[in-house]
């Protein structure tokens, strides 16, 4: 006798893109290892989506990820093809009333809020469903607080607050299984064919370049010293680490190009509209992704998910630079026999090879 279907489903942390995909990407490990069909949101609501400005809006995922890609590596239904949730969605709100049908997991006792701000699970909690190996599974999770997901309910859910990268997050019980998640993430959650068809034209103008990620916009608010001395100093930070006369594209979104004049004296710089006239906001975040995501160096802007999304790219697609430092920071070098974040504070922010390599005996 077949098992009745179970469902989880989530609403997207509402930062920027990144902040996102890394909510679709978790949210994707827990539909893996809990064997539960993963419910798609039918829209998303983004707190800073253009240029990193705060401008609230709603954004589809899907016109910038490949569905076709995702659906093939992951169980999935549409919002409005389950039933129980059809009616929850209205023009404003998703999910709403949600906590009558499903159980919602919410961190630290927090209480569920449907439209507000929810606490993220970043440092202190790990998503289990089951245990294969004691020993394995407290070297994974240190002294982190533990959420079970081995639940009878027919529906769980997660209340935007996914904000944290799925394998330090979410225990797979075994090393396969855990590679298993790393590589179904690395084929699914990529962006639309047509972006990469796009981005063409400015690689083969570029030839063999490097690439930094100059994070500004709403930076200059959140995190205003480090992005000043970032600007004040940005030529003497890559000095002796970018080839010099070489070719430099610089994703940013900062305005004021003229910041980067300093730079003109060591690199031929280039920029996503040194070879596109007019770009929409979705082709304009996937360039910037895409191209330097096949630079032979990158080096990525402190605090950054953008520069995190990038770095994940490269490191799927087989890239071996990736390194803790960027333009404007370097973390301290890692004992390799112990897992990352049971060596340090782990912080939203902090991307570690973990993403994409595989484990082996």
């Amino acid at each position: 006798m077949s098992q009745p279907c179970k469902y989880v489903s989530f609403s997207p942390w509402w930062g920027g893109w990144n902040n996102q995909r890394m909510s679709y990407e978790t949210a994707a490990a827990i539909s893996i290892i809990t064997g539960r069909k993963l419910i798609l949101p039918y829209k998303e609501y983004c707190l800073f989506f253009s240029q990193h400005e705060f401008k609230s809006t709603f954004l589809n995922a899907w016109n910038i990820l490949d569905k076709n890609a995702f659906t093939k590596e992951f169980d999935c239904v549409d919002f409005f093809d389950v039933p129980e949730y059809k009616n929850l969605g209205n023009n404003t709100h998703y999910f709403y009333g949600i906590q009558k049908i499903a159980k919602c997991y919410t961190f630290q006792d927090y209480p569920y809020q449907e439209w507000g701000h929810n606490r993220d699970p970043s440092w202190n909690e790990v998503l289990v469903y089951n245990i294969e190996d004691q020993k394995d599974f407290d070297n994974f999770c240190g002294k982190r607080r533990v959420y079970n997901l081995d639940v009878e309910d027919k529906f769980i859910h997660f209340p935007r607050n996914l904000f944290s990268h799925f394998y330090y997050h979410v225990y797979g019980p075994n090393k396969k299984i855990r590679n298993l998640i790393k590589e179904k993430i690395g084929r699914g959650v990529v962006f639309r064919k047509e972006y990469f068809g796009l981005a063409k034209k400015a690689l083969d103008g570029l030839g063999s370049f490097n690439a930094i990620h100059f994070r500004s916009g709403d930076f200059n608010r959140t995190h205003a010293d480090d992005t000043k001395n970032t600007i004040i100093g940005l030529r003497e930070m890559l000095d002796g680490r970018l080839p010099k006369k070489s070719n430099l594209y610089i994703a940013t979104d900062e305005r004021d190009r003229m910041i980067f004049e300093p730079l003109k004296q060591d690199y031929k710089i280039y920029f996503r509209d040194s070879f596109y006239n007019f770009l929409d906001e979705y082709e304009a975040l996937a360039l910037d992704h895409i191209i330097p995501s096949k630079a032979d160096i990158f080096l990525g802007s402190k605090w950054s998910t953008f520069s995190d999304g990038i770095h994940a790219m490269r490191g799927f697609a087989g890239k071996k630079d990736f390194s803790r430092e960027g333009i404007n920071f370097k973390f301290p070098k890692l004992d390799k026999d112990i897992l990352p974040w049971n060596q340090e504070q782990y912080e939203w922010y902090r991307l570690y090879n973990t993403h994409w390599t595989s484990e082996y005996d």
